[in-house]
């Protein structure tokens, strides 16, 4: 996770965390296809409203193409704040994504 995100906990439908210094969040996952996709979205009371999606469409035998898509719906104010912690933890998913082996 990055550095910004502190007190994580999970179970296997959701997640709670805080971004140091802005904001309590809290996500569940809305939909998955086992070995495809998974989706994530905020919890209703959430300050942020963010959409997380996670897809994998294999390429033959030995090769696979993996995405992340995330959304989210803030304030210029929260933009300016969130922006870079959320990239971030989108460049650790990609990273990880990179070295596994499906």
């Amino acid at each position: 996770m990055p550095d910004q995100i502190v007190n994580w906990q999970s179970t296997r439908d959701e997640c709670e965390f805080d971004i140091k210094g802005m904001a309590h969040i809290g996500l569940v996952k809305s939909s998955e296809i086992p070995g495809r996709s998974v989706e994530i979205i905020s919890k209703p009371d959430n300050p942020l409203d963010l959409k997380l999606k996670a897809s994998v469409d294999f390429a033959g035998e030995t090769s696979s193409i993996a995405w992340i898509e995330l959304t989210a719906d803030l304030s210029p104010i929260l933009q300016m704040m969130a922006s870079a912690p959320l990239q971030n933890l989108v460049n650790i998913m990609a990273d990880k994504l990179r070295s596994v082996e499906f």
